[in-house]
């Protein structure tokens, strides 16, 4: 049985890897390398409760960004955990855009849990970080249990303090991991498959 679940699993995971449509727009050796990391990591790691687009634009002249088409820059052709960390992120977005309303009526918890957040800069969402601090809690969530709670803390780190990307709510992430989750629970805003609902993981 342990062996029909295991193979069950990889071969959902090569359907995956093999599912994403992932386009180079300039075919250099950084960005063919990225492509080639997350055919493997997409191999490796069952993402598809993390997967939302699986059209994936590599562009090394360009921002990562989520929308309208997932693009990732290529500064982490040689840091999988971090490229694993910033695809996540962007796929999260797209999470976001489809529980929109179930996200709406979780942000008065987060208001109550975190009175004293900052607006993100330029957010035209005066919520936006309070949803941010849900999206970035996944992806800490999901990489702690990829590839171990020390990588995740490791990026969300560099995120804020050498990117300065999100400086204060990777920081609270991971300083009040268990006070995001019961909120995340409560809304029912993970799927049950990856995160088992009674289960604190930290």
């Amino acid at each position: 049985m342990v062996l029909l679940v295991s193979c069950a699993t990889a071969d959902k995971k090569v359907r995956l890897a093999q599912s994403l449509d992932i386009r180079v727009v300039h075919p250099d050796a950084a960005s063919l390398k990225v492509k080639k990391e997350i055919i493997e990591l997409a191999t490796k790691y069952d993402l598809e409760s993390f997967v939302y687009t699986k059209t994936i634009m590599i562009n090394s002249k360009a921002k990562t960004r989520s929308h309208p088409v997932l693009t990732l820059d290529t500064r982490f052709a040689n840091d999988k955990e971090k490229l694993l960390s910033q695809l996540i992120h962007e796929e999260l977005h797209w999470w976001l855009e489809l529980n929109h309303s179930q996200l709406e009526v979780a942000v008065p918890d987060m208001k109550k849990a975190f009175p004293k957040a900052p607006p993100i800069k330029g957010a035209k969402d005066p919520n936006s970080t309070y949803k941010h601090l849900i999206i970035c809690w996944m992806e800490y969530m999901a990489i702690s249990k990829y590839m171990g709670e020390d990588t995740a803390k490791t990026n969300l780190r560099y995120f804020a303090e050498k990117e300065k990307r999100y400086p204060w709510i990777y920081p609270e992430v991971i300083k009040d991991s268990r006070k995001i989750e019961l909120i995340v629970r409560k809304h029912d805003l993970i799927p049950a498959e990856m995160y088992p609902k009674g289960l604190l993981l930290l």
